[in-house]
């Protein structure tokens, strides 16, 4: 029997399992024919190489050989073990081995085959070989594995000759005798052969091996499999999971199988923190050497990047950024074994939303113990809530195991959306975080939490105590251009629909980039989540509004609507249920009233902000609803198993304990409906500022609902009216009625406004009241956030002049030789954020109005006192040149005034925003966008002056004659 026709069996349908088993982000990299055949090839150079081991053997023994390793290459098992290869890492020879014994027969082994050496020649082979494969290099990165796999040198250089000779042959003649292969050259035919080196050591002995005992399958051995098992049931369903993207379900594929996944549309997704990079595009770990360079450039920290620094990581971002799709592809990819740079091999990723881990936490009793004592039990929860998730993933049996794992610390813990916590359990959650890290020590942890919920409850000077102690804190960016881009051609391609064409595909795309980039869509296609409504709605053919709330509204309806799709399922509505889902005038309000109240539940009863099945079902059965309780659990059922817009959450898929909308954004949009639907709603909307800035989104989009989707112009601005009685707040509660108000005043616009006569002391009136009463917000009570909101709305309302401003703040306007240390103080005292001396900082409230004076473009800052040139120099230049430009703009009287100067670095750094504006500036895009950086008038020395950087968003120190920078003119607006 020819040893060698094992190997042309079993090389094609191996190669071909390794790849799709590979996880779908990675086999989508092998899936060309050019990468599949050098696969193929690499798979055959390593089975030939096992092979040689093997040449001593009778041909019963051949048989039994070759029906041993047939069995155990097609053994899923070995498939998953191997597939480590492809992912860049060794196999795990202890699990391959003990899978050889179930296949070996009753004996666990063949004699005279040495199965340890023959995996090693396997993997050196394997790995010998793709070394040579260009097409994999970049793949497999398989240098790397060749330095981790820890097989002798002697081995892997006689695997190098043996594959360069497979190179040279015709594979289809090979034959292998004595140690010694023969076939014949692709060049000439002429028989060409390859001795085989005789290697006695490998990589687990440093002496001869002894032959392989005879070892049957143990008790134990069967407990090992039962928990690979186990741990694969868990990494596997977690995977799934994590990869399901929620609003695809809105989508017209009928099955899960041809579903768009996260990982079809994931795109890489940047931090707003800037890092600085050289010519090459590598970066620069010190700031400090950007003192060494003439031309900065910089690019965004990416959200991985800042994951595999920071072991403790907070990830804030706004609604919809991204927080929650980025740390379940992270959590799907190493469930699939595809660990990112400086993630430990190994590590286990655990996902848990606070939200279902808060009531455990509450329930606790406390009062009495000891501050150890309460930690122990806090931290105990965990467990209580990872056996809950085990449960629902069907892997029960993983649970000790994994808990055991957490314990030793072996994790990622994936603690996802603090803003979900009720907001009086906040402070015990963090707490428990506190517990868990000190009791178990996890290698990794990610919190989530948007970006409001976390700074606006550190205000004040209790700052400090609010945050998580110990975790570096990142804001993930909107999407720019290419982003955006590169998701619209994923989302097309990875449609599975036959009838789209490859021209048709295309069509589709350019029609979504141009809509994404249009004037009416361009402020929301940035943000991930509506960008994906946007694909989903676009896919329908449906057109697109110019509207966030006309988006939403339109999502929704897709999502309840795809009943029609379901006539023939065991789930399809009943006529009854049917007829209520066509029925908007009905269906509307129930769906508010869920949202409305799963929103207040969230809030005002310390619950996690879920609706229980209970509760929903008494809601739908009121006269108003569906008044029926078997229609009741129906319309449950539905909306959980195939409308997709409320999940089950607990208990049985039939019978869930709980339920929450598919995603936060649709709670608060369809809250707010129900808000400006109520027959009180002026009194339910005034209420509700008594809870803080909880409410702000959901009201806000009740606004934006009331005028776009509903055109009722004549209730807004009687609320708006309403809201605003006085030139002046009495206390915080009324200053938060008088920002709404605000708000209201902006969408509607100034001549809106000023048209009404209808409402008493409206109009004109209203419109100079609430003028007067933002600039008392402005230094009232309210937290930052929101005073910066009313600066912003202040000025959209324009006629500032007639309000007699006074500046907020106080800069210093004269020139000073400060040192860094100084500045960092100052940064500080000041709280302008710099995103390496000063991450914490907010910045400034701004009332910016541009104006054109004499010719002249300027911005005034009726926050600071000064006025500012809108642009400055179109170029850089050095510091000599740029007092010539000062003194060249007073001569020319620019903008009618002769007392412009360079801007001292307070000055210059009340311009910087938290995050990025515009064009990528931290900066507002009401400033032009040309000037990256600006001198200032400050030095340290002689020579070397202050400048601020807006790409990067802080100040730093530079050499006088050797670097240029813009120049952007200030004067403190008083004399002409």
């Amino acid at each position: 029997m020819e040893l060698m026709g094992i190997a042309a069996a079993i090389y094609a349908q191996l190669a071909a399992n390794l790849i799709e088993k590979s996880g779908k982000a990675l086999s989508r990299k092998f899936k060309t024919p050019e990468k599949e055949r050098a696969v193929e090839r690499c798979v055959h150079g390593a089975l030939v190489a096992l092979l040689t081991g093997a040449t001593a053997l009778e041909d019963k023994e051949k048989k039994r050989l070759k029906k041993a390793l047939e069995a155990f290459f097609a053994d899923d098992h070995t498939v998953q073990e191997l597939k480590a290869l492809l992912r860049g890492n060794p196999a795990n020879r202890e699990e391959l081995w003990a899978i050889f014994q179930d296949h070996a027969g009753e004996e666990g082994s063949v004699p005279g085959f040495d199965f340890e050496r023959a995996i090693d020649l396997f993997e050196a082979a394997f790995i010998e070989a793709a070394i040579e494969e260009p097409e994999l290099v970049e793949i497999i990165q398989v240098r790397e594995l060749r330095e981790q796999s820890g097989l002798q040198k002697e081995m892997l250089t006689a695997m190098r000759e043996m594959v360069r000779y497979l190179e040279s042959i015709d594979r289809g003649t090979l034959k292998l005798g004595q140690g010694i292969l023969t076939a014949q050259s692709t060049a000439d035919q002429q028989t060409i052969r390859f001795e085989i080196p005789a290697i006695t050591v490998s990589v687990q002995l440093e002496a001869p091996k002894t032959p392989i005992p005879i070892v049957d399958v143990t008790e134990e051995r069967r407990e090992k499999k039962q928990l690979d098992q186990a741990k694969r049931d868990y990494l596997e369903g977690l995977a799934k999971e994590c990869l399901i993207l929620p609003l695809s379900a809105v989508s017209d594929e009928a099955t899960q199988d041809t579903a768009v996944t996260l990982d079809d549309v994931y795109i890489v997704l940047d931090t707003t923190t800037p890092i600085v990079i050289d010519e090459k595009g590598n970066r620069i770990e010190k700031p400090d050497a950007l003192k060494q360079m003439d031309k900065k450039k910089t690019r965004p920290l990416k959200v991985m990047e800042a994951a595999s620094e920071h072991k403790n990581l907070v990830l804030l971002g706004d609604p919809g950024a991204g927080k929650t799709s980025f740390v379940r592809q992270l959590c799907a990819r190493l469930a699939l074994g595809d660990y990112p740079p400086a993630f430990e091999s190994g590590i286990l990723p655990v996902f848990i939303q606070l939200r279902d881990l808060a009531p455990k936490v509450a329930a606790l009793n406390l009062k009495g113990l000891s501050g150890d004592q309460q930690n122990s039990q806090l931290a105990a929860t965990l467990h209580l809530q990872i056996k809950a998730e085990l449960r629902r993933l069907e892997a029960e049996e993983f649970t000790d195991t994994l808990c055991k794992e957490v314990r030793s610390g072996n994790c990622l813990l994936v603690l996802d959306g603090l803003d979900e916590v009720p907001f009086d359990q906040r402070g015990l959650i963090r707490q428990t975080v506190g517990a868990i890290i000190g009791k178990y020590t996890p290698r990794r942890i990610i919190v989530t939490c948007r970006i409001r919920s976390y700074i606006s409850e550190n205000e004040g000077k209790d700052q400090e105590k609010h945050k998580l102690p110990g975790f570096q804190e990142f804001t993930i960016a909107k999407l720019d251009a290419k982003k955006i881009k590169t998701f619209v051609a994923a989302w097309y391609n990875s449609l599975k629909d036959v009838k789209l064409t490859p021209e048709k595909r295309k069509e589709k795309i350019d029609q979504l980039e141009k809509a994404a980039f249009s004037e009416q869509l361009k402020e929301i296609s940035p943000n991930p989540m509506l960008l994906t409504t946007m694909a989903i709605i676009h896919q329908r053919d449906i057109g697109l509004p110019d509207k966030r709330v006309e988006l939403y509204k339109m999502a929704v309806e897709v999502l309840v609507r795809r009943w029609r799709k379901y006539k023939t399922d065991t789930l399809a509505p009943s006529e009854a249920l049917s007829a209520f889902l066509k029925d908007n005038k009905r269906l509307d309000p129930a769906l508010e009233l869920l949202a409305y109240t799963a929103h207040s539940t969230d809030r005002k009863k310390g619950e996690a902000g879920d609706l229980s099945r209970l509760r929903a079902r008494e809601l739908l059965e009121g006269e108003n609803y569906l008044n029926d309780i078997g229609l009741a659990k129906e319309f449950l059922d539905y909306m959980d198993q195939k409308s997709g817009l409320l999940i089950g959450r607990g208990g049985d898929l039939d019978k869930p304990v709980s339920y929450a909308f598919a995603h936060r954004t649709f709670q608060e949009y369809l809250a707010g409906c129900y808000l400006v639907s109520h027959l009180d709603m002026y009194g339910e909307i005034l209420k509700l500022a008594e809870e803080g800035d909880y409410w702000s989104t959901a009201v806000q989009l009740g606004f934006e609902e009331l005028l776009y989707n509903r055109k009722n112009e004549r209730n807004l601005l009687t609320l708006a009216c309403l809201a605003c009685g006085a030139a002046k707040a009495k206390d915080v509660v009324e200053e938060r009625r008088h920002l709404w108000s605000s708000n209201i005043a902006v969408l509607l616009g100034v001549n809106k406004i000023k048209q009404d006569t209808y409402i008493p002391n409206g109009g004109s009136v209203y419109l100079h009241r609430l003028r007067r009463s933002l600039v008392h917000l402005l230094s009232g009570s309210l937290p930052f956030p929101e005073r910066a909101e009313a600066g912003r709305n202040l000025a959209a309302l324009g006629e500032l002049e007639s309000l007699n401003l006074q500046p907020l703040y106080s800069l210093r306007t004269e020139e000073a030789t400060l040192e860094r240390d100084t500045v960092i103080k100052m940064l500080k005292q000041r709280d302008f954020f710099d995103s390496y001396n000063n991450k914490e900082g907010k910045g400034c409230i701004h009332i910016y109005q541009p104006q054109t004076i004499s010719g002249g473009e300027v911005v005034l800052d009726y926050a600071t006192g000064l006025m500012w040139q809108q642009a400055g120099t179109p170029k850089d230049i050095k510091y000599d040149k740029a007092k010539e430009y000062i003194d060249k703009l007073n001569r020319d009287k620019f903008a009618g005034f002769n007392d412009w100067r360079l801007p001292t670095l307070e000055e210059a750094m009340s311009l910087m925003e938290r995050e990025k504006r515009g064009a990528g500036l931290y900066i507002d895009p009401v400033f032009d966008q040309e000037q990256w950086w600006i001198w200032c008038a400050d030095k340290s020395s002689a020579s070397v002056a202050w400048v601020v950087v807006f790409n990067l968003g802080n100040c730093s120190l530079n050499a006088l004659g050797f670097t240029n920078f813009c120049v952007r003119g200030v004067r403190s607006g008083q004399s002409s």
